[in-house]
């Protein structure tokens, strides 16, 4: 009965992820067919004509956009495991491909790439990971936080994002130092001794803890948590700046704090989405461009019509070209036809 139950939740939740990237292929048709109506002609022709040096500036974007976020992925690992800086750009550049699509095939391939060619273990993955997310969480919430409350880049804008980026790493990295390491682990299980719970108590010993216990170890390293903060910022100062130029080439007015907002909404829905980033970030950045005020670039309650919709599949079409290139570039480097499939890492002596 309960090997029943387990196939129909597997099956509903295939069901789920099918039918959820269907919506998300109707909302990306929605969004097409908005850009080519009558009020968006001055829109596509300026698309159309752009200057190839605007293209081409925004190709590079992209790639940087790319490539900055494998970086972060690298240094955030990189104070318990030593992997190669290659091969996190290589697996990432694929996962930007995938993240298209549904049933989190990103996170399977990075998952298998990682553990089969560079020898990480599964936790230790998933401790990277989350400490990779929440670190993209805080900032982009700093960020987007400074953008809302002074309504402009400016001085004070300025000033709320450092001073919040160094609230966030003195504290993130104080207490996670305190959890780190051997020392950590130690008190760890002192804490749980002394709850005196039994299931707890074996937790706290369960031989792959320390591997879990990574997420802190990664963030308790000072020089490369301050690296991945900065690298952040700089990541959404380049998406920030995809969606300006853009913006600039089909004629609309983005100012530079609604292209902090704009970029961070549309990144954090392809980031959580659950089946898969197509339509879902182009509409999702749309509709709450709207709820943010910026009605007058969503194409809504009026003003310039569908515009920022035009904008939006722009920026996912060089996005994506690019990301279709340098995937191609990462097969050729990662050489999955050696290792998908094997239970034994091709590189473990590698491992620290």
């Amino acid at each position: 009965m309960a090997l029943s139950d387990g196939r129909e939740s597997s099956v509903l939740k295939r069901a789920l992820q099918v039918v959820g990237f269907l919506v998300g292929v109707g909302l990306f048709v929605w969004c097409i067919a908005t850009a080519f109506k009558p009020e968006n002609r001055a829109q596509l022709e300026r698309l159309a004509d752009a200057p190839a040096w605007a293209v081409g500036l925004l190709g590079l974007l992209n790639v940087a956009y790319i490539a900055l976020n494998a970086q972060i992925l690298w240094a955030t690992v990189r104070p318990v495991r030593n992997v190669s800086g290659w091969s996190v750009q290589a697996v990432h550049a694929v996962c930007v491909l995938l993240s298209y699509l549904p049933f989190k095939l990103s996170v399977v391939f990075r998952v298998v790439a990682h553990t089969r060619r560079d020898g990480v273990p599964v936790l230790v993955i998933g401790a990277w990971l989350a400490a990779a997310g929440g670190c993209t969480l805080t900032v982009l919430g700093i960020l987007t936080g400074a953008s809302v409350i002074r309504g402009g880049v400016d001085w004070g804008w300025g000033g709320l994002v450092v001073v919040g980026l160094l609230l966030y790493f003195v504290l993130a990295n104080g207490l996670c130092r305190l959890v780190a390491g051997e020392r950590g682990l130690e008190r760890a299980r002192g804490l749980a001794d002394w709850t005196g719970v039994g299931v707890i108590k074996r937790a706290a010993r369960w031989p792959r803890l320390g591997e879990l216990q990574g997420v802190f170890d990664m963030q308790a390293h000072r020089g490369w948590f301050a690296a991945c903060i900065l690298m952040r910022v700089a990541d959404v100062g380049v998406q920030a700046a995809r969606f300006w130029l853009a913006a600039w080439i089909v004629g609309v007015e983005v100012r530079p704090d609604q292209a902090v907002l704009i970029a961070s909404a549309y990144f954090l829905i392809g980031l959580v989405s659950p089946t898969g980033a197509l339509g879902a970030r182009e509409a999702g950045a749309a509709g709450l461009a709207g709820v943010l005020g910026l009605e007058h670039l969503a194409g809504v309650g009026g003003g310039s019509g569908g515009s920022f919709v035009v904008v939006a599949l722009a920026v996912s079409a060089s996005e994506s070209l690019v990301a279709l290139v340098m995937s191609g570039l990462g097969i050729a480097y990662l050489r999955p036809d050696r290792w998908i499939g094997r239970l034994k890492p091709i590189d473990a002596d590698r491992r620290e």
